[in-house]
């Protein structure tokens, strides 16, 4: 068994924006959009929790830096519990 947690699914993209809604992100998503052309060949993603906000991000990121926003969808699910008692 391989150490590597990466899988093929993981390693699609060469960058992926968590949170992409927060204000943060949101800047982050503007600021990439404008270099990905400058750095080459750059595969990203966003992700959060809203579909409908994030693709508000992508459109004010295309409006904002002139560029078309590519949109495609996919899915995932993380599940953990925070568990405080255990320290």
């Amino acid at each position: 068994m391989s150490s590597d947690n990466t899988t093929s699914e993981s390693s699609r993209y060469d960058l992926v924006v968590f949170g992409a809604t927060g204000f943060t992100g949101q800047f982050v998503v503007e600021e990439i959009a404008r270099s990905v052309d400058e750095e080459g060949s750059l595969t990203w993603a966003i992700a959060g929790r809203s579909m409908q906000k994030l693709q508000g991000v992508l459109a004010r990121a295309s409006k904002t830096t002139g560029k078309a926003a590519v949109i495609g969808f996919g899915v995932m699910i993380q599940c953990f519990l925070i568990r405080p008692w255990f320290g």
